[in-house]
C-alpha cells in the first residue's frame, strides 16, 4: 500500500527526482526516529523466569516466562533468556503482545542432557515502537538456578 501511495507521488512530483527521493528518505528518517522515541522502554516491563529448582537428567521440566506491562497501551515485547545448550530448550525466549495493564505467560519445556548446575542470569528485552519500524532493546539481570542430577 505504501509503496503504490510514495509511487504516486513521484509521478505527479513537479521536482527532480533526487529531491523526491531525499524527501521521502527525511520522512521515513522522521519516522523511525518518532517510533523509537514512542517505543516504551524496556526496563518498564516486569518479566519473572518460573521454573522447578530441580530436575532429573534427560526429563522434561517446563519453563515459564511472566511479562507484565504497566502503560496503558498494547506493547510488543520480545525477550531471550541466557538458557545453557545442554538443558536442551525447546525455546529461548518469545515474542508476545501485551494488553494495556495486562499481563502474558509464554512456556517452553527443557529437557537436559547433562548434569550440573545451571544460572541463568541474563534476559535481553526488545520493545518495538507502536509504528514498528524501531524498537528499544536491553539487558537485565533475571538470576535463577537449576540443579539437574
Amino acid at each position: 500500500m505504501l509503496a503504490v501511495v510514495v509511487g504516486a507521488v513521484l509521478a505527479a512530483w513537479p521536482y527532480s527526482e533526487a529531491i523526491a527521493v531525499a524527501a521521502f528518505g527525511g520522512l521515513a528518517l522522521a519516522l523511525v526516529v518518532v517510533d523509537y522515541l514512542l517505543a516504551p522502554r524496556p526496563g518498564r516491563f516486569g518479566i519473572e523466569r518460573v521454573m522447578s529448582p530441580v530436575v532429573e537428567l534427560d526429563h522434561e521440566l517446563e519453563i515459564s516466562w511472566r511479562v507484565t506491562n504497566p502503560g496503558g497501551r498494547t506493547v510488543r515485547v520480545a525477550f531471550s533468556d541466557e538458557l545453557a545448550p545442554s538443558l536442551r530448550p525447546a525455546a529461548r525466549g518469545a515474542a508476545v503482545e501485551v494488553g494495556p495493564k495486562g499481563a502474558v505467560t509464554a512456556t517452553a519445556t527443557l529437557l537436559p542432557s547433562r548434569r550440573g548446575r545451571f544460572a541463568p542470569s541474563r534476559l535481553v528485552v526488545r520493545v518495538e515502537g507502536p509504528m514498528r519500524l524501531a524498537a528499544r532493546q536491553s539487558r537485565r539481570e533475571l538470576p535463577g538456578l537449576l540443579k539437574v542430577y
